[in-house]
């Protein structure tokens, strides 16, 4: 079991190391959609962007699953403020990017063509 864990990890690296085609260590909206493209799959700039957002909700999930983070919130401990209904800005941003360890959190932010590629070339 460990080994195939060591492989998948191996796959999700190799797979973002592909995509980050500016090596930041960030994979950004425009280079998922270069993946998406280099696979001639169809997307939506509000696709992408959706599944940047769930790897971030499923990143900060885990990590509140396993300590790591406080729990949100909840809606009956925050003070209301009738004069100013402000909505937290996490709420309502995008995310335009992801780290690797985001990207693990949510790897179908890549197409399945994708790694299937990678899984390819990496065993020429």
């Amino acid at each position: 079991v460990a080994a195939s864990a060591e492989a998948k990890t191996a796959l999700l690296r190799a797979a973002f190391d592909r995509a980050d085609t500016n090596a930041d260590g960030m994979l950004e909206a425009t280079e998922v959609a270069m993946a998406y493209m280099s696979c001639e799959q169809e997307f939506s700039p509000q696709e992408i962007f959706a599944n940047l957002r769930l790897a971030h909700e499923n990143f900060e999930q885990a990590q509140r699953e396993s300590g790591s983070l406080p729990p949100p919130p909840s809606s009956s401990s925050v003070p209301r403020q009738p004069t100013s209904p402000r909505v937290p800005a996490s709420a309502t941003e995008t995310p335009l990017w992801v780290t690797f360890e985001k990207f693990c959190a949510h790897p179908g932010l890549l197409p399945k063509a994708f790694f299937e590629r990678v899984l390819e070339e990496g065993q020429r």
